[in-house]
């Protein structure tokens, strides 16, 4: 019991801040800028969907590589006050069109962005 509550109250600390959230026509990625805005370290990324503006689903995407802002790989968690940043590649989204990221930790919280291709 005490380390499922342990779980929960980990989960509740988890907070994600989308910085920054760009699509490229021309290459066909989606870049997305977080900062851990938590009060909990090791906050890993599970999982990232995007969604069209019906909520008919475009991409999921299990392998998400963490980036420092100058473009080197990092550790595969954030911790707190940290701010990475991941790309996706072979996306094709209609331009002037609103879409939506979902960002899904290793705890289970899930944090959404809407955003304009």
């Amino acid at each position: 019991y005490g380390d499922a509550m342990d779980a929960d109250i980990a989960k509740l600390k988890e907070r994600l801040t989308f910085e920054y959230v760009f699509y490229d026509n021309g290459t066909k990625k989606l870049q997305v800028y977080l900062m851990n805005s938590g009060t909990i370290d090791n906050v890993a990324i599970q999982t990232v969907y995007v969604k069209n503006s019906t909520g008919a689903l475009i991409q999921v995407n299990s392998s998400i590589t963490l980036r420092h802002f100058s473009g080197d790989d990092i550790a595969e968690d954030l911790d707190r006050g940290e701010e990475r940043y991941f790309v996706l590649s072979s996306l094709d989204l209609e331009a002037d069109t609103i879409y939506s990221v979902r960002v899904v930790t290793g705890r289970g919280s899930a944090f959404d962005h809407a955003f304009i291709a």
